[in-house]
């Protein structure tokens, strides 16, 4: 199979590590692409530009793209037996979705880059969506209590992590209705949000997603429920009755309120319509924001791996997102367990 070097060329100068991988021709000979020609994508592009080459397209090198494709292997075989085949294989499907997932390329212009039809590619990622979404949420967010012995806050050791929500860009409705449920005045575009609950050592540890970008992000939490489910937990008294108590958790100032249900939350203080924060309140707020942080670094990694989330999603948000977001903050998770947020966790983690 060829690869369109103009397409490469343009994705290295998007990416940081650029190189000079992407310059080679292809003989005119090659340039006419034979149906009947047996598609074996991920051989072609490692030959022809090696690990970097992979990495510019899906974000992974070669063992931890491997690993994924075995941790899908399974959910993609059940799926190849249903409905038409695809000449793709399964390691090719997983090729052309993380890129797509990743670069957030049309699926005109990924044909060209893989030199292969459309139908074909849009079949394989639709199906690659919707087969590997659940394999993947199974199998990198199995932890739902805090553990004693992993990495704590510096400032708050006894917060359990940080939440808050980001949003996902989306094109305008065309309802006019649908355009005031989902835009956002803080970002002045219309986006669908994702929550997302940080532990200190950078691993999401649970998300919701699919709320309109004029929800507050007070009343996510309150949809979600997180509070009463995620946070809190029963302790026995004396009386052998139950007490509900919550996990300690850092939030920014748009939750300011929140004590009244959680009186546990570590909330940063809103300044004052007509004074000033005092010096204490505001080393108080520079320690929380210090900690807080970490869902920040999260949501940056997210969009910096995966494009398509990072840029305006022009797909049927109600058929495409509710796969794509849970993929995507899977692999997240994956990919920030071999490359960890912070300095100081990688050599943590090397020692």
């Amino acid at each position: 199979m060829n690869f369109n070097n103009e397409i490469f060329n343009n994705l290295e100068e998007a990416h940081r590590r650029r190189v000079e991988f992407f310059t080679q021709h292809h003989d005119e000979d090659d340039e006419n692409l034979n149906v009947n020609e047996k598609i074996d994508l991920f051989n072609s592009l490692i030959e022809k530009k090696g690990e970097q080459g992979l990495v510019v397209l899906t974000r992974f090198k070669i063992t931890e793209f491997k690993h994924i494709v075995e941790i899908c292997k399974e959910s993609l075989n059940c799926c190849s037996k249903k409905g038409r085949t695809c000449k793709l294989n399964i390691t090719d499907k997983m090729l052309v979705t993380l890129t797509y997932l990743a670069t957030g390329m049309k699926y005109e212009h990924m044909g060209t880059l893989f030199n292969i039809r459309l139908p074909l590619l849009q079949r394989a990622i639709d199906m690659t969506l919707k087969s590997i979404s659940s394999a993947l949420v199974n199998e990198f967010f199995k932890l739902k209590v805090p553990l004693n012995n992993e990495k704590k806050f510096k400032y708050h050791p006894q917060a359990c992590g940080a939440i808050d929500t980001t949003l996902i860009p989306i094109s305008k409705p065309h309802n006019f209705e649908e355009q005031k449920k989902h835009y956002s005045m803080k970002h002045g575009q219309c986006g669908i949000k994702i929550q997302a609950l940080v532990r200190p050592n950078g691993i999401c540890t649970t998300f919701a997603f699919g709320f309109p970008g004029s929800v507050h992000d007070m009343k996510v939490l309150e949809l979600t429920n997180w509070v009463n489910s995620y946070l809190s937990y029963n302790v026995t008294l004396a009386n052998n009755a139950n007490d509900i108590h919550h996990y300690p958790c850092l939030f920014d100032k748009g939750y300011t309120g929140l004590h009244n249900t959680c009186h546990e939350a570590i909330i940063t203080i809103r300044k004052p319509k007509f004074h000033d924060l005092s010096q204490d309140e505001n080393d108080l707020n520079n320690r929380i924001e210090s900690d807080r942080i970490i869902v920040e670094n999260f949501f940056g990694r997210l969009k910096s791996i995966f494009g398509i989330l990072a840029t305006r999603f022009r797909g049927d948000k109600k058929n495409h997102l509710k796969y794509i977001i849970p993929i995507c903050m899977s692999l997240t998770n994956y990919h920030i367990s071999l490359h960890p947020l912070r300095v100081e966790d990688d050599e943590e983690t090397e020692n």
